[in-house]
């Protein structure tokens, strides 16, 4: 995430169609722990990861 926060400071990166750090660094508390999760418990994770994507793709107009 310091990385990302960096080269968007910098202006090496831009973000597009509503995008910005905060929603980057929400995907990644949510990617690690389902990570883990997939891990321990595949079942829970495929369903978690479907509501997830769901959310993302109802947030930025593509359902």
């Amino acid at each position: 995430m310091l990385v990302e926060w960096a080269c968007e400071h910098f202006g090496l990166i831009s973000y597009h169609n509503g995008w910005h750090f905060g929603w980057s660094f929400l995907f990644v508390m949510i990617m690690f722990p389902m990570v883990r999760l997939h891990h321990v418990h595949k079942l829970w994770a495929l369903i978690l990861s479907v509501i997830c994507a769901v959310f993302y793709l109802i947030v930025f107009d593509y359902l």
